[in-house]
């Protein structure tokens, strides 16, 4: 009853607390208390995620529910007090204007306007803006889709982009074959262009190349495809990663 209780009132932090045009997001996910349905257990665990686009939002935020939490096991009786383990943080991912500036015309420039947007916002949990942000160098986050464009514009017509069109942790995630993998080089070696036009430090390209080969390695896998990667071939079968 505590953690129903808990979760319940956590969902005001949102709805109460957060001011109009301020972003922010709480999902209680998961709920775990008991294993039988006639012993009341004497403990649960309750998993939270949270998302915000500004650090002060998210401060009070975490101070909310620390304060919600606690009231709450005191309103109970509860004989302990919560205890509060934060992990899988991640830094807000911030584009550079000027990289992104120039990064968009090369694209532009190279693929054509009409298939060059802009992302907007996402919510996305994303860890790639710790390297860049050790290293002092500027960066932008940019995508490469792979969909087929008639399938997306059928979604897109009938309102059921989320519901027909998997997303990359989907097990149902299936990324058309081409132009995929020669956008995604493509678009590799127009950032080296960009880079070395724009007299970037080695660590900052060095970070796209990576993140390029990341990328059609991923969807190679997941695809079932075989990439022969100069210097990194296997000729075990047993150690072959296609079809994983």
């Amino acid at each position: 009853m505590l953690a129903a209780l808990v979760a319940l009132r956590l969902q005001t932090i949102v709805s109460r607390e957060t001011k109009p045009g301020e972003f922010a997001v709480l999902t209680v996910g998961s709920s775990v208390a008991g294993s039988k349905s006639n012993i009341i257990p004497d403990r649960a665990v309750l998993l939270a995620n949270l998302r915000t686009y500004d650090m002060g939002v998210r401060r009070r935020m975490i101070d909310s529910i620390e304060r919600m939490v606690k009231a709450e096991c005191e309103a109970s009786g509860s004989p302990r007090l919560p205890e509060f383990e934060y992990f899988d943080q991640y830094p807000l991912t911030d584009n550079d204007t000027q990289v992104t500036e120039r990064i968009t015309s090369a694209f532009r420039s190279h693929f054509g306007a009409e298939t060059v947007f802009d992302l907007g916002r996402q919510t996305a949990s994303e860890d790639f803006s710790a390297i860049p942000n050790a290293l002092g160098t500027p960066y932008t986050y940019w995508g490469v889709g792979g969909t087929d464009p008639e399938k997306y514009q059928r979604a897109l017509d009938a309102g059921r982009v989320e519901q027909d069109i998997p997303v990359n942790h989907s097990e149902f995630f299936a990324p058309v074959i081409e132009p995929t993998l020669s956008h995604g080089t493509q678009a590799g070696a127009v950032i080296v262009v960009v880079g070395h036009v724009l007299n970037l430090p080695p660590t900052a390209m060095a970070i796209t190349g990576a993140a390029v080969c990341f990328g059609i390695r991923f969807v190679a896998i997941r695809r079932g495809w075989h990439l022969q990667v100069a210097g990194l071939s296997h000729t075990d079968d047993q150690n072959d990663e296609r079809g994983r």
